[in-house]
């Protein structure tokens, strides 16, 4: 299944170097978007209990748009969700590939503006994160620099902003 999208044009051209918490943003995005993941699945499941068809198609409706920001930043949990919902889906060596490579990851966390819903599935997923760790403390320096991963998470969800940023490509052999 190919579902990479045409390459994207910069905003401008790239000049720069950036440093920016790459491991903690994916780390952060993952853990809250799995929540919300585990949320709607909850949901389905009582959805489907009572038979309502109406709470189902809302619930199947939030996984899709969950499932499509999972697969921009955490391709080994999206095919966990594959699997355990077609247990002999057959993937391509490309794909095997893909599954652990974090350059794979930062393209699609820099390029989350780019896929549908995912202001909405991050908003969501925040909202939970915010509720479940409750009012910060007066001073506590973890949740402003939480909070402070989360707005760049939630910036990085802009679609006028998809093109800003573009992972750096790795050092060539010859420089080592």
């Amino acid at each position: 299944m190919e579902t990479k999208p045409p390459p994207m044009e910069p905003v401008a051209p790239y000049t720069g170097t950036i440093q920016y918490p790459l491991n903690a943003l994916l780390l952060l995005a993952r853990s809250i978007v799995k929540d919300l993941e585990q949320h709607h699945r909850t949901q389905l499941d009582a959805a489907r209990a009572v038979n309502n068809e109406d709470e189902e198609a809302d619930a199947l409706d939030n996984l899709m748009d969950v499932d499509q920001t999972m697969f921009a930043i955490d391709r080994v949990a999206w095919r966990a969700r594959v699997e355990l919902d077609d247990p002999g889906h057959k993937w391509s060596d490309k794909e095997f590939q893909e599954f652990n490579d974090i350059s794979v990851a930062e393209d699609g966390l820099l390029t989350l503006g780019r896929v549908p819903k995912s202001a909405w599935v991050l908003g969501q997923a925040t909202e939970r994160r915010k509720a479940h760790r409750g009012s910060p403390p007066e001073s506590d320096p973890i949740w402003s620099k939480e909070d402070a991963l989360i707005d760049f998470l939630m910036f990085l969800t802009n679609y006028n902003v998809a093109g800003l940023f573009s992972p750096s490509p790795p050092p060539s052999e010859s420089m080592s």
